[in-house]
């Protein structure tokens, strides 16, 4: 009997499960959609399918895909699902930080060259969609490609792969610091081709007791003096120039040389929330990081800053310990404004290094707050390092929320100065 003489059950009501919908359509293969906010996948669902594709979010030992693996029904990821159907080059670009920035900057350079690409995966399009679409052959897909979507992949072909880092996150979702780096190190394993990866990759694949191959070169991070931007271009900040260095390695792999690649980036203007000048008034430069979701990218953020800074940071926890973070922030900032579900926790954290710092019971109040502080010269960092979901929709609707804030501030502030000076 013929699969497609049973739906396929979807697991997922999201982007994902939206574009496996959409796949299936252009497949004439019925589709049926189970969401836990909505219609529910259960015994009898599992009895009426013939496949279980599921969306990324879901974790391996879910009760729906158990309920599927009872029924004996084969169960794939999405990104596995789409590949059955996929005559594409994938390019899978992962890392803790900085995988949407190098995606994003790869996809500017290949428009830049005239290079058929499209992006997919976190930005841009679900694999599913992209195949749903008709790509030809001659399309390179820059895939971002997250540790949910890397764990369970088993047959997805990946002709290279950009690894920007390594460091702990996604607790939440992964039970171990270790099982999280193996679902990252999932995608070198199904590379059939080459490979690039950050200096901490190499240190964590030690770690965890694995080898690199031939195929696998490590990039050290660029120096400022290696890149011929002016002065403030964003690529030259100190996270930016470990994507920079992979990108390049890539490109000299794809033929393109050194002088076109920077040529064609010197345009480049960055990603909305990715470490991004605000505005400047009074003493102080606000900057917008707020797709800083875990510590490493705030501690880059720091590193990136020229002078006094004071951070504003917090939000929901991942479920990582603190201590190393809290230590490592207090030498690089002269102020903390905190707020968000872990302000407290985080407060504490600081009074016990000895180490002041404002608990505030909103974004807004503390970027005010920040402000009203500043004495000297500084920058005003808003790099949360934690999940936005207790407070707004995404990290996206948080940085809008910041900027909001920080212009209106910028208003007050001036109307206060005119009406001083009168």
């Amino acid at each position: 009997m013929s699969m497609k003489s049973q739906p396929v059950a979807v697991l997922g009501g999201g982007v994902c499960g939206k574009g496996i919908m959409k796949l299936l359509e252009s497949l004439q293969w019925t589709g049926e959609l189970y969401d836990e906010k909505g219609r529910i996948f259960d015994e009898v669902a599992s009895l009426r399918c013939s496949v279980v594709v599921f969306s990324p979010g879901f974790p391996l030992n879910h009760s729906w895909l158990e309920i599927a693996r009872r029924s004996g029904k084969p169960t794939f990821s999405e990104l596995d699902f789409a590949s059955f159907f996929a005559q594409f080059s994938v390019v899978s670009i992962t890392g803790t930080n900085g995988k949407t920035s190098l995606t994003a900057m790869l996809g500017h350079l290949w428009s830049s060259l005239n290079k058929p690409f499209i992006l997919g995966g976190n930005i841009g399009l679900p694999l599913s969609q992209i195949v749903a679409k008709g790509i030809g052959e001659e399309v390179t897909v820059f895939l971002e490609t997250s540790s949910f979507q890397a764990q369970s992949l088993k047959y997805l072909q990946i002709d290279c792969v950009l690894w920007t880092n390594f460091e702990e996150d996604h607790l939440d979702h992964h039970f171990s610091e270790e099982e999280y780096f193996l679902a990252k190190f999932n995608l070198l394993e199904k590379n059939r081709g080459k490979a690039w990866i950050g200096k901490s990759v190499e240190s964590a694949i030690r770690k965890f007791g694995k080898k690199l191959t031939g195929k696998t070169s490590v990039v050290p991070r660029l120096s400022r003096t290696d890149i011929p931007f002016k002065s403030d271009h964003c690529l030259l900040s100190y996270p930016q120039r470990e994507n920079l260095s992979l990108a390049l390695a890539f490109s000299k792999h794809e033929g393109i040389v050194e002088e076109d690649f920077f040529h064609f980036l010197e345009d480049y203007g960055g990603r909305m929330h990715r470490l991004q000048k605000i505005a400047e008034f009074g003493d102080a430069i606000f900057w917008n990081d707020s797709k800083a979701t875990n510590y490493s990218s705030v501690l880059a953020a720091c590193e990136s800053m020229v002078g006094s800074t004071i951070w504003i940071g917090g939000g929901r926890s991942k479920g990582i310990g603190l201590d190393a973070f809290v230590s490592s922030i207090i030498q690089k900032v002269s102020g903390i404004f905190l707020f968000g579900e872990v302000a407290e926790e985080l407060k504490q954290r600081f009074n016990a290094l000895g180490v002041e710092s404002v608990c505030c019971s909103s974004m807004e109040t503390a970027v005010v707050k920040a402000f009203e502080s500043v004495s000297i010269p500084c920058n005003i960092l808003f790099s949360p390092g934690f999940s936005s979901f207790d407070t707004h929709q995404s990290y996206a609707h948080r940085g809008k929320s910041f900027v909001e804030i920080v212009f209106d501030l910028k208003k007050s502030n001036k109307m206060r100065t005119q009406v001083l000076s009168i």
